[in-house]
């Protein structure tokens, strides 16, 4: 084997050589590439569950609170409701208490009178007091006027 040979050999044995490094060097590459490019779908998909599972947390929350607020009217509403029938009951309860004092007074009247054996005008006064009291309220009930005026 003379020198020229050996150089040929050498040129050969180089050139697969290299023809290998680069085949190595491009399959590294493209195996580093494809693993780059996995990494990069996994971090976008698990991006993109973060970003769904705080988008439905925020509906959730968004939902919970549209409820909450329904809630606060539905029980604004009511307590509405229930101070206007106290006011109601409040008024009936007053009309009903001088229905009371004004039969007391009637039963007194008549409850004298009957015990001195003297009926005469005090019975009178106290039945038409009595009878102008009950038109007047009756009245005024029947009308609704006594319920939305403060007796």
């Amino acid at each position: 084997m003379n020198t020229a040979e050996l150089t040929v050999n050498l040129s050969s044995i180089l050139s697969i050589l290299t023809s290998i490094a680069l085949m190595g060097l491009g399959w590294y590459y493209a195996h580093q590439k494809s693993k780059s490019d996995e990494l990069k779908k996994l971090e976008k998909k698990n991006e993109e569950k973060k970003n769904k599972e705080l988008t439905e947390k925020l509906n959730n929350a968004i939902d919970r609170i549209n409820e909450v607020s329904e809630n606060a009217e539905t029980t604004k509403d009511t307590l509405d409701s229930l101070a206007r029938d106290l006011a109601e009951v409040e008024k009936l309860s007053k009309l009903n208490g001088q229905y009371t004092h004004e039969l007391a007074q009637l039963v007194t009247t008549l409850s004298e009178g009957l015990r001195d054996n003297h009926l005469d005008g005090n019975i009178t006064r106290a039945v038409e007091r009595y009878r102008a009291f009950e038109s007047k309220a009756m009245e005024s009930f029947v009308t609704g006027e006594y319920l939305h005026s403060s007796h």
